[in-house]
């Protein structure tokens, strides 16, 4: 497994999150 690739993937996840969160 590639943590890079895990750890891109959940902070842009984290990042759409707060966003909808702000809406």
């Amino acid at each position: 497994m590639k943590l890079v690739m895990m750890f891109k993937i959940f902070s842009k996840a984290m990042l759409n999150l707060s966003q909808m969160m702000n809406l």
